[in-house]
């Protein structure tokens, strides 16, 4: 199966829209019969095309991890085993995890949606109404209504999900379900002639026979096909083109849902393969009764937008949580992001730890400045002393001459921190050399001046 054919069918289609669940609800319990399942898997191949279809699609998006939460029931069971073969063990998919609710229990509901919250972002369920609507309050408490995560929800319930008002003014559980189509109840006395038509119709041995339906018989699989045709194919297939159309041609910034959609069929017939061909259109709620057109989708899937697709949250659901056999899950992004702070933080304190040690340094570097005397410039200055009363100082002079002994300092500089104990070094020193020349030294007389001596 290709990807656009999957995408006829898909089932996930709640990823891409602020309400979460999409339920499947191909044919009436009536059908199905009490004993057996058969029709469910075989009448059109409905069943298989969904599953493979999802799995395609959620590998497509790199969704490939499903958790199974459904009601230990015979008609349940049944269909998360079909489920399992069409997309585990082709391995269109994996199991994050399943959990059982025995005799519909949901006390451990909380408990184990937090477990799928870390694990992945697609939930299968399968259960009764009331058990659904239990697991969408809980759902909701942990934070998993938010469009991120998609709950794929079967059922055979032949009434439609309602929404409802609650008399408090809060928020009803089932307001984040998408209904897909609408719903038309076919009596007893059809649904048996239906049946019968279709087990002649697989007894036929001439194909063409079976695939050029007369006006008649186009009416009867109609009729027949409305919730499974209407409901599953129409529906996924006109929301999911929108959803692709939409990503290719709005920005990541527009997009974001915020009135719930939903989808309704045009006119449907047979082309002469026998290929159900149907229009379509996205309507979204506008007033109390009115509805708008956001997108009108022919038979060959080309889409035509009326209005514009918005988001939820303004942006795109990401992909799903890597997760390890173990359990260990490991959110990519995330460590992306923590990696690039990470980075950008020890940048940021060697920068600082640099910029502090440079200006302790030119500190160190300019106390010392404060009280250095260069003893080659000291020589240099009394070899170059002018003729004072007619006698000379310079090297075997015996004359003593009156020097002011300055210390070098550098305006506007910082006094050294141990000034007061280094305050005569300088006079120590040159008064030594003074006597090392048999010469004595006048008391000096400090200045802010850069001369030694003068």
């Amino acid at each position: 199966m290709n990807f656009e054919k999957a995408l006829r069918v898909v089932g996930l289609l709640a990823s891409f829209w602020s309400t979460p669940v999409i339920t499947w609800e191909p044919v009436q319990r009536d059908v199905v019969g009490d004993k057996t399942y058969d029709n469910v898997f075989s009448v059109y191949g409905a069943f298989e095309d969904f599953a493979q279809s999802a799995a395609v699609v959620i590998r497509h998006l790199g969704w490939t991890k499903i958790a199974f939460l459904y009601e230990d029931s015979p008609l349940c069971n049944q269909l998360m085993d079909q489920l399992a073969r069409e997309m585990l063990d082709r391995d269109l998919a994996t199991e994050a995890l399943k959990v059982i609710l025995v005799k519909g229990n949901t006390a451990g509901l909380a408990r184990h949606l937090k477990q799928i919250k870390v694990l992945t972002r697609t939930v299968v369920t399968c259960s009764r109404q009331y058990i659904l609507m239990d697991i969408l309050a809980e759902a909701e408490k942990v934070g998993m209504t938010n469009g991120y995560y998609a709950f794929l929800h079967l059922d055979f319930n032949v009434r439609a999900l309602t929404t409802g008002s609650r008399s408090d003014g809060q928020r009803s559980p089932l307001d984040v379900v998408l209904q897909l189509g609408q719903f038309h109840t076919t009596s007893d006395r059809r649904v048996e002639e239906e049946k019968q038509k279709e087990g002649e119709r697989k007894n036929e041995t001439s194909v063409v026979k079976e695939i050029l339906l007369t006006s008649d018989e186009q009416t009867s699989a109609l009729d027949s096909q409305h919730t499974l045709a209407s409901y599953l194919h129409d529906a996924i297939v006109v929301a999911t083109v929108a959803s692709q159309e939409g990503r290719k041609s709005c920005s990541p910034e527009t997009l974001s849902i915020g009135q719930p959609y939903k989808l309704k069929t045009g006119k449907i017939e047979f082309d002469e393969q026998g290929i159900r061909k149907a229009l379509f259109s996205l309507v979204q709620p506008f007033g109390a009764v009115e509805m708008v057109t956001v997108a009108e989708i022919s038979s060959n899937q080309n889409a035509t937008w009326i209005r514009q697709i918005v988001w939820p949250g303004g942006h795109v659901p990401k992909s799903e949580i890597t997760c390890q056999g173990n359990g260990t899950c490991i959110d990519v992004q995330g460590i992306i992001a923590g990696v690039t702070i990470g980075v950008f933080v020890l940048i940021l304190l060697l920068t600082l730890i640099g910029y502090f040690y440079r200006k302790h340094r030119r500190r160190l570097a300019a106390a010392k400045k404060d009280w250095l005397v260069d003893d080659r410039d000291v020589k240099r200055r009394r070899a170059k002393l002018p003729i004072s009363n007619g006698f000379t100082s310079g090297p075997g002079s015996n004359m003593e001459t009156v020097k002011r002994l300055v210390r070098m300092r550098i305006p506007n500089s910082t006094p050294a921190p141990n000034e007061l104990q280094n305050k005569n070094k300088p006079e120590l020193e040159v008064e030594s050399k003074f006597q090392d020349e048999g010469r004595v030294p006048q008391e000096p007389s400090w200045q802010n001046d850069r001369d030694i001596f003068t």
